[in-house]
């Protein structure tokens, strides 16, 4: 697995994966993995106060006797499975495949994730992107361009939207408050 930031939208299920029996790596930054275990806890807290809730007052909201898809058992053998890369290190995944995480602001340790595959002797390249973040943002650092690639996949929550152009995040702040 190649976990590319921490947000549970992309982190959220790798302890059902666990517990279903992967036994696999999971490819992430170092800030990556810790804020995902802090992410999967809370997750864990969240749905068992939900669950213990619904129980003592015995709403239906909340007491519909669904289980948790995982406990904190669950994401600690997670924890367990990441195997954390530099920036612009490039890591053998394996004989043929090498992979390169590209620093793309949107959360402290997100990452593009650039694949290099070579396959009889014709190396080609992947990027995926995951989520990418915003330019001169003032707490994290601009997003670096991902190297030319033969094919790149990218995410597009956003591809719809414009950000507003000249107000800094700041005003926007102020504005709501």
């Amino acid at each position: 697995v190649v976990l590319t930031h921490a947000h549970i939208d992309h982190s959220g299920n790798l302890p059902t994966l666990i517990r279903l029996g992967f036994e696999g790596q999971i490819l992430c930054t170092s800030p990556t993995a810790d804020l995902t275990e802090l992410l999967l806890l809370d997750s864990v807290n969240i749905f068992l106060r939900k669950a213990h809730k619904g129980r003592k007052h015995g709403r239906s909201k909340f007491n519909s006797g669904a289980q948790p898809l995982y406990l904190q058992k669950h994401v600690m053998d997670t924890v367990e499975r990441f195997v954390t890369i530099g920036f612009h290190r490039p890591f053998q995944v394996t004989g043929n495949i090498e992979l390169t995480f590209i620093p793309v602001g949107h959360l402290l340790g997100a990452a593009a994730a650039v694949f290099k595959v070579t396959e009889g002797g014709v190396e080609k390249s992947i990027a995926f992107t995951g989520d990418i973040g915003r330019k001169n943002y003032p707490v994290l650092d601009d997003p670096f361009p991902v190297p030319n690639v033969d094919y790149l996949v990218t995410e597009s929550t956003y591809g719809g939207r414009y950000h507003s152009a000249g107000k800094s995040v700041e005003e926007t702040l102020v504005k709501v408050i």
